[in-house]
């Protein structure tokens, strides 16, 4: 099953059309419920009733024709799969391995047509791609989600502290330097960003999701969002990937996210994992932002990854707004009124909060916390420097004061403090 939204483009807007898109979009809701819970027949009924308004893309073809296997309706999944293969489905591996048409394979004869159709597009459809570049991208795509998969089912089964979690987590982030070192070079080589006519739908998908784990390069992050914007107008990029990329940047950034894409889970008091979403500008906006690019609203993100949502009004997320800011002048108030005290401890722990105010914090404050740390008997050096990264990054630029900082002198001989330097 391939869960991929459709971007809706509403040119004449009546009530009738509106019903139209409205019934559309419920039906497939419906039918992605039905397919959660594993009622294959009413997801069918209602993919069935989707098709019938003329609205399906190839890639909700191709989710009908899962659900139909599986309910055993395996003429509508021969003929829906047929459809979304003329349509423009080419992910001609998936198919073959996919388990939801166990079914549709006991009519071999059928399948064996379905799967030559499928490969003979696919073979025109790549006539017209750069190859090397999809398959080298392609390639870096499922390398990097075996590896993610096991990693995740390592934690899942055995905890974060577990020693096959942590090889897992250890060849990923190896995985993601070397991959994100080699997305730059591809970059430069393809002049620009790899386009959709370029790589197809799925070899532009797998540039993306590769900058996506870019995490440990930001600036390449940041290089990727830029290239991809002004392509967003030709449709050379999914509008969905430039959303998750544009949050992911912003947050690496210290600003609020967007379109709701980034999450961060936190343990409760009886150790469960819990989530929430990352902070949110304009949050009453949220749902019409998704909606301009195809995704569901909120409460249903949130609800597929297993919490509560409810987007707020205007009136309430501007009074969080204006609470969160008044805590955030209260905490970087008590934190100096602390480091004037000489008790580093307690100023160290108010710039902890204040540092986690998304949107707000600055590089003064980081600055100033690295200070703190570094007052502190036990600070830790890999501290300091971290705080003095984001510093720098959120604007901090005074290189002058930063060496003249005693708080920072046994730092000078770290490796770090070279990186650092070499910044300004």
């Amino acid at each position: 099953m391939n869960w991929i939204y459709n971007i809706i483009i509403i040119l004449i807007i009546s009530p009738l059309s509106l019903l139209g898109q409205e019934d559309f979009q419920g039906f497939l809701k419906k039918a992605d419920q039905y397919y959660d819970e594993k009622n294959y027949e009413q997801s069918f009924n209602y993919y069935k009733k989707a098709i019938k308004t003329g609205k399906a893309t190839y890639r909700n073809l191709y989710n009908a024709a899962c659900a139909a296997s599986l309910a055993g309706e395996t003429k509508c999944a021969g003929k829906w799969l047929k459809k979304s293969i003329k349509g423009g489905w080419t992910d001609v591996d998936w198919m073959k391995q996919d388990t939801d048409f166990d079914n549709l394979r006991k009519k071999e004869g059928k399948w064996n047509k379905i799967v030559a159709t499928a490969e003979k597009g696919l073979k025109a459809f790549e006539a017209t791609l750069n190859m090397p570049l999809r398959k080298e991208l392609l390639a870096m795509r499922k390398e990097d989600q075996h590896y993610r998969r096991a990693w995740i089912e390592a934690m899942q089964k055995h905890g974060n502290q577990h020693e096959t979690t942590i090889a897992y987590r250890d060849t990923v982030l190896d995985l993601d330097e070397k991959n994100t070192s080699r997305m730059m070079e591809l970059v430069e080589s393809n002049g620009g960003w790899p386009k959709i006519s370029e790589v197809g739908p799925d070899g532009a998908s797998a540039a993306w999701l590769l900058a996506q784990h870019a995490d440990q390069k930001p600036d390449f992050q940041k290089q990727a969002l830029d290239l991809m914007q002004p392509l967003l107008e030709t449709k050379e990029v999914s509008p969905k990937n430039y959303a998750y990329l544009y949050d992911r940047v912003a947050l690496a950034n210290f600003k609020k996210q967007r379109y709701g894409s980034q999450m961060i889970g936190h343990y409760n008091k009886e150790g469960k994992l819990e989530y929430q979403f990352q902070p949110i500008e304009e949050e009453w906006n949220l749902d019409k932002r998704r909606a301009e690019i195809g995704l569901g609203s909120a409460a249903e993100y949130a609800g597929r990854s297993g919490f509560n949502y409810v987007l707020p009004t205007e009136a309430e997320a501007k009074k969080r707004e204006a609470d969160e800011l008044a805590e955030y002048h209260m905490m970087k108030d008590s934190a100096h009124l602390y480091h004037q005290l000489g008790d580093y401890k307690s100023a160290r722990k108010a710039f902890r909060k204040v540092t986690n105010k998304i949107g707000l914090v600055t590089g003064d404050d980081y600055f100033e916390a690295a200070r703190v740390v570094g007052m502190v008997e036990d600070g830790k050096k890999s501290t300091i420097l971290y705080y003095l990264e984001n510093a720098l990054q959120l604007g901090f630029n005074d290189e002058e004061r930063l060496l003249k900082q005693e708080e920072f002198f046994h730092l000078h001989e770290e490796e770090g403090w070279g990186r650092l330097l070499m910044k300004f």
